[in-house]
């Protein structure tokens, strides 16, 4: 889901790589990431759903 605003100032969402402005009718295209992009970018999304308790500790690096 992607949400924009269009250049006519109108904002909606919409799924998928392109989507017309329901006001205008003008197209919005947005790159497509590339499947790692889109794999660290789920995970992102789901690790900043879950509660804090449940999310794993990142690993600390105490050596300079």
């Amino acid at each position: 889901m992607a949400d924009v605003a269009c250049f006519c100032g109108y904002r909606y969402s919409f799924d998928g790589d392109s989507g017309a402005c329901p006001s205008c009718g003008e197209s919005t295209l947005l790159p497509t990431a590339n499947a790692h992009e889109r794999a660290l970018s789920e995970e992102l999304e789901r690790l900043a759903a879950a509660p804090a308790a449940a999310r794993p500790l990142a690993p600390v690096s105490l050596a300079r």
